[in-house]
């Protein structure tokens, strides 16, 4: 390993929505006077770029605002939400939320912020499917541009269609080195001539081409030049059957403290994917739950290799219980888990009998519009029979320790919310706060205090404002010493899934310092 000095390069290291970024290209630091002057300077600008639908017969919504009464806000500012064509959403004052919906098909919307909105900005992207069809619910932060990103939960095996997407928000062309690591350990997927993603503009590249046939695949997404926002889309089938989607955006820089919060309850299976990049060693897993801590594998520690990705089945081990789980060890590793939904027989039993009711319909149906009609929705209801089974995926991804406050935007009214807070090294309690996402301005209104002990998670249920279509969740610590993590989840009538962790505000850059350049 070397070091290399991130102020000589002109850049500034910071971290935001799990990806490490460096760039005085895309993100403007203003000194501030309040502030120690070798530690603390105000965003003025800020750009994040969302990974865009699959489809055209997707629909996505993109939504961005700056909480007010964050820092640095005292001067004006502008958030704006665009696609590769138009213009399709702006505001100008904190509490004022954009929303733009149905960006260009085939684009990578982008949010950029300046002024006194930079600070306290918050983007995410939500995509659904509204024919139905099962393909799953998606959701994740939109991100900023950075020099290294680890994504995690793509496959290259038969049913599982893993694309990443590489977006430069900049000026200059930049070069992307990919390197996969499947249980077998690294494969150099790019070579020489790496991957050009030019100004602008965004590149698509599916796993199965570069390492076929892998079941499990992590990938490092590291630049040679320039900058890029990384992120990965998933779909999976078995058959012609969906089995849902979800976004992800990555996962934290290797650590040898790693907590996962935002696991939800319920049925379905858990997969824990871990990956030491740089090094042998161990691990052991502990289940943060609404009873305290549980270690998980009876306390075993977990063997990894340098390189070598490892996928553990701890479905039984959570046993459908809300948790965070929390991976430590003497080696740093990359962590993330999967969670489905189980087959909601229920969903399964309505679906059957809207097939039936359609058929006594066409039966019964006179004259050939009223045929017509019947015959559209028998149509219908045997579609969503045959191909909605029910399940759906989600990542959860490292969620960071929360200082200050903190948020997740691009809720939706129609979905059930659920926010998971998690204590770890000692009792908090944790506010949640609602801001309405309204383009007017809104102000966040707490809505409860949550006592967490430590190693536990609580679940917290939240219901949107009333009259709005969005809005976002505010968390902070207002007490204890324990150190706060959250996640957040969303369900579709219990079966469509998707979440991820809630990350902090972020206000200002830290200074320039040296950060480790590994070599392998």
């Amino acid at each position: 390993m070397t070091w290399r000095s991130v102020a000589a390069a002109g850049v500034v290291v910071g971290l935001c929505g799990g990806v490490v970024f460096a760039g005085s290209l895309v993100e403007t630091p203003v000194r501030s006077a309040s502030a120690d002057a070798s530690t603390r300077e105000f965003l003025r600008t800020a750009l994040r770029s969302c990974p865009g639908q699959v489809t055209p017969d997707d629909a996505s919504a993109v939504a961005a605002v700056a909480v007010p009464g964050t820092r640095g806000q005292n001067v004006p500012g502008r958030i704006t939400i665009a696609d590769d064509r138009d213009e399709l959403s702006a505001v100008t004052k904190p509490g004022a939320t954009a929303v733009a919906t149905d960006p260009s098909p085939g684009s990578t919307p982008r949010v950029s912020a300046d002024g006194g909105l930079a600070p306290g900005l918050l983007a995410a992207q939500v995509v659904t499917d509204p024919r139905g069809e099962g393909k799953g619910l998606e959701s994740a932060p939109c991100v900023a541009a950075g020099t290294e990103a680890w994504l995690w939960g793509a496959g290259a095996e038969a049913g599982q269609r893993s694309v990443i997407v590489l977006m430069n928000p900049t000026e200059s062309d930049s070069l992307v080195d990919l390197t996969a690591y499947g249980k077998g350990g690294p494969v150099e997927t790019t070579g020489d001539d790496g991957v050009t993603v030019p100004a602008s503009g965004t590149v698509r590249v599916r796993v199965d081409s570069l390492v076929p046939r892998l079941d499990a695949v992590a990938v490092r997404v590291r630049t040679r030049t320039g900058l890029v926002a990384a992120a990965l889309r998933d779909e999976r089938m078995n058959g012609l059957t969906p089995m849902g989607a979800d976004i992800g955006v990555g996962a934290a820089p290797p650590a040898r403290s790693v907590v996962l919060a935002g696991v939800p309850a319920g049925g379905g299976e858990r997969s824990l994917h871990l990956l030491a990049p740089h090094g042998d060693g161990s691990v052991r897993l502990t289940a943060l739950t609404e009873n305290g801590p549980l270690p998980l594998l009876a306390g075993e520690p977990v063997q990894l290799k340098k390189g070598s990705l490892s996928v553990l089945d701890l479905t039984d081990e959570l046993a459908g219980r809300v948790s965070a789980v929390r991976v430590s060890g003497d080696v740093d590793v990359i962590a993330g888990l999967v969670a489905t939904t189980a087959v909601d027989e229920s969903v399964k039993a309505r679906r059957e009998s809207a097939v039936a009711a359609a058929e006594r319909a066409v039966e019964e149906a006179k004259g050939d519009a009223q045929r017509r009609a019947a015959q559209t929705r028998l149509t219908r209801a045997e579609t969503a029979n045959a191909i909605d089974p029910g399940e759906d995926f989600a990542f959860f991804a490292a969620a960071p320790r929360l200082a200050g406050r903190a948020g997740v935007t691009g809720l939706s009214a129609d979905l059930d919310t659920t926010i998971l807070v998690t204590a770890v090294g000692g009792a908090l309690d944790a506010e949640l706060a609602l801001l309405p996402g309204v383009q007017s301005g809104a102000q966040p209104v707490p809505r409860r205090t949550v006592a967490v002990a430590e190693g536990s998670t609580v679940a917290v249920p939240v219901r949107a404002p009333r009259g709005v279509a969005t809005y976002s969740v505010i968390v902070r610590r207002v007490s204890g010493p324990g150190q706060l993590h959250a996640g957040h989840v969303q369900l579709d009538d219990g079966r469509s899934l998707t979440g991820y962790a809630v990350d902090p505000l972020q206000v200002w850059l830290p200074a320039p310092r040296a950060i480790p350049d590994y070599d392998d």
